[in-house]
């Protein structure tokens, strides 16, 4: 089976399977366009994966006290995922919108901590079966019904050291600098799934690969972007050399930069081994027996 990040991005099927994903994950979208757009900036999208953790830390490990505001900032900070104000304008958003809700402590009155809502849980759950069915179809492999057997008991489990490890992964914060374009706007994950989704020809070897799409405003529309500011992301990108035109901007056929999918490519394949060494070490440890290895314990990477 699938087992590190060159197998993954090296297999002759891997970008046609990540469009696929791509495809799916702007579905998602649409049908749920306020949960999507949680996961639509990478500061946002590491915040959801802390907050996440926790909550399910505190199901399988008694030492751990859930998701409160406290635990969450500090988690946020002391990963450098963003600023303690954008930790808690983050939460406060999520609590009016209701994807989070507080509750009582059930041992210490107090403390009161966070719990996701079972949209978000059922978000979250979706998000990973995506993941592992594009692992299944690169190798064969049956993660997917594993998963789905038991899919709340099979979240509580992965979602965690899924979380540990996109914090620690170079690529996955630091990724390569023609991705890194999108990822820090608002709904910049969204434009960068609508991109790959929007390739002709995932085989052709040339610097510059065909869109389907002819005009950049295709691109944004429905998102949470002003027009002036999508405008200026695209204009950049054109400038960088991302994206641009065949024939006359907004007439003619997008094209996207051969340097842009290998990096949105070298993203995905590392996301991927990490989700498929959690789902390895889970299968091999029974619920009650997981705890962190002795090298993540100082200091516990979500603590």
């Amino acid at each position: 089976m699938i087992r590190n990040f060159d197998e993954i991005q090296n297999s002759t099927k891997f970008l046609s399977l990540i469009k696929i994903q791509s495809e799916k994950f702007l579905g998602i979208h649409e049908e749920k366009p306020r949960l999507a757009t949680v996961f639509s900036s990478q500061d946002r999208w590491l915040m959801a994966h802390v907050g996440l953790a926790l909550h399910f830390e505190k199901i399988i490990g008694a030492r751990h006290h859930g998701l409160s505001a406290a635990s969450f900032v500090r988690s946020v900070t002391d990963h450098n995922v963003t600023s303690r104000n954008t930790a808690i304008a983050f939460l406060n958003e999520m609590l009016n919108y209701g994807i989070i809700d507080h509750r009582p402590h059930p041992t210490d009155r107090r403390m009161r901590i966070m719990v996701p809502a079972s949209t978000a849980v059922e978000a979250i759950i979706g998000w990973t079966s995506l993941h592992l069915a594009t692992l299944d179809a690169l190798d064969g492999g049956d993660r997917t019904s594993w998963f789905h057997a038991s899919p709340l008991t099979a979240i509580s489990e992965l979602q965690p050291a899924i979380a540990a490890g996109l914090l620690r992964d170079k690529t996955i914060r630091n990724p390569p600098q023609a991705f890194a374009h999108f990822m820090w706007m608002n709904s910049g994950f969204l434009i960068t799934e609508r991109l790959i989704a929007s390739l002709e020809d995932c085989e052709r070897l040339s610097e510059r690969l065909p869109l389907r799409v002819t005009s950049a405003a295709v691109l944004t529309s429905g998102l949470n972007l002003s027009r002036s500011h999508s405008a200026r992301k695209i204009n950049e990108a054109e400038r960088l050399g991302i994206l641009g035109w065949s024939g006359t901007k907004g007439r003619s056929p997008m094209w996207l930069s051969r340097e842009f999918v290998s990096s949105f490519c070298s993203v995905q394949a590392a996301k991927l081994e990490i989700i498929d060494q959690a789902v390895t070490r889970v299968q091999a440890t029974p619920i009650h027996q997981i705890d962190r290895p002795q090298a993540e314990r100082q200091p516990s990477p979500l603590n």
